[in-house]
């Protein structure tokens, strides 16, 4: 006999189950003809064909599954490698985007080191004109130099003769106000004690140096000889006159003798209470 339900339930393996059922059921109307037109021996090699036709189909069904098994495998993994080519498609285009960013600042870069190096070019131009220029400066600094030296000599040469008429007129006046201050003195109502004389007194040095007697009382005589004196020689003197005063304790006497006197320089003497004359008072 068939088995109906067995031969349905293999259908169904391949086939959706409502299909499966029709072709079982006419399946069973054909098998049930059959077994009546034909011999049981026919019968029975058909049932056999079946059941090999089934197994095959079950074989089939395993190696379809298989297959797709495999083929969802495949589709699984080339779904990952689908993912990965984007990714690095995507990492490619950052790096693309990067790269070109980096070219662009590099081109910055090489535009800036171009200004640098051509700056450092007209730095050198500069450097080396100002070198010359220098080198320049410094040879008329050593011309200047060797002029002045040899206008330093000159003027040297010229100071040392200055000095030597200035001390020649210099202690030819003093000479004469030697002689001719005590009477002058006298007229003042000062009596000269011995004579004057040039004295060192410590390190200084007093032109006219004396004593004197004036009302009885002894005087300490203080003098310089000059050809034209200055506020500041006045000022020295009267400075070096009142430290020997205070020394020496004793009341002193200021003089002074010239050639020249500038309007000023009187005022400043008298005020100063400084008794001058001209040389040619001397006479």
């Amino acid at each position: 006999m068939v088995n109906l339900s067995q031969i349905i339930s293999d259908l169904k393996q391949v086939f959706e189950p409502s299909i499966a059922e029709k072709l079982g059921e006419v399946l069973g109307r054909y098998f049930d003809e059959i077994s009546k037109s034909v011999f049981s021996a026919e019968l029975a090699k058909l049932i056999d064909a079946v059941h090999t036709l089934s197994v095959s189909v079950n074989e089939l069904t395993e190696a379809q599954k298989r297959v797709e098994e495999r083929l969802s495998a495949v589709e699984d993994r080339l779904g990952r490698v689908e993912k990965i080519i984007e990714e690095l498609a995507e990492a490619q285009r950052k790096f693309e985007e990067r790269l070109s960013a980096v070219e662009d600042r590099l081109g910055k870069v090489e535009k800036v080191i171009e200004e640098l190096i051509e700056a450092n070019r007209r730095a050198e131009e500069r450097l080396t004109r100002l070198e010359k220029v220098v080198e320049e400066l410094a040879q008329a600094q050593k011309r200047t130099e060797e002029a002045l030296i040899k206008l330093t000599r000159r003027v040297d040469m010229i100071q040392e003769r200055l000095e030597g008429v200035s001390n020649s007129v210099g202690y030819s006046l003093e000479n004469t106000a030697y002689k001719a201050l005590p009477k002058l003195l006298r007229s003042e109502g000062i009596e000269v004690i011995g004579k004057l004389v040039r004295r060192y007194y410590g390190e200084y040095q007093i032109n006219l140096w004396g004593e004197g007697k004036r009302n009885g009382e002894k005087i300490l005589l203080l003098g310089e000889v000059k050809v034209r004196p200055s506020k500041s020689e006045i000022r020295r003197f009267l400075k070096i006159a009142e430290e020997i005063g205070k020394r020496e304790k004793k009341e002193t006497y200021l003089l002074f003798v010239a050639h020249d006197y500038h309007p000023s320089i009187e005022t400043y003497l008298k005020e100063s209470g400084i008794k001058y004359y001209w040389s040619y008072e001397l006479e």
